[in-house]
């Protein structure tokens, strides 16, 4: 089964069966082949430090994917909508 290290505050599955997980107190945003028995995730952004820079979030919660695969993510913590290709 699939263990995740923190709380997911949003959740979102892509058009290419895609789980995507916004860890808020880890400061990043995971995913993970629903298709794949793997059961490993894959660091999408964030770094695990909360922080302003464009390459950081600060509490991220909602989250979607557009079909082009451009991830938009409630970068709540720094008060703004980032959007990562």
């Amino acid at each position: 089964s699939l263990s995740i290290a923190s709380v997911c505050y949003g959740l979102f599955i892509d058009v290419y069966n895609q789980l995507y997980c916004s860890q808020r107190d880890l400061h990043q945003v995971v995913t993970y082949t629903l298709t794949n028995s793997s059961y490993s995730l894959t660091h999408v952004v964030g770094t695990g430090y909360n922080g302003s820079f464009s390459f950081r979030l600060n509490q991220p919660h909602g989250i979607y994917v557009t079909v082009q695969r451009s991830l938009i993510v409630a970068d709540c913590g720094n008060n703004r909508i980032q959007s990562f290709a």
